[in-house]
């Protein structure tokens, strides 16, 4: 359980470093762009109505 907690807490770490990234950017993307959305999602999987869960190419979710 504690190795779960840990990856997911670098995973987040990555994450809120990579956004942060983004919207120092001049310009950064102020609408949903489907180019740049397709360009970072692996896939998506759909286990209810309401739980959709999206994993990033680089294997994040």
């Amino acid at each position: 359980m504690s190795d779960e907690i840990s990856k997911r807490q670098r995973e987040r770490k990555v994450y809120m470093r990579f956004s942060g990234g983004l919207q120092r950017l001049d310009g950064f993307c102020k609408e949903f762009d489907e180019e740049l959305w397709t360009s970072l999602l692996g896939h998506a999987t759909v286990y209810t109505k309401g739980d959709i869960r999206f994993t990033f190419k680089v294997g994040t979710r």
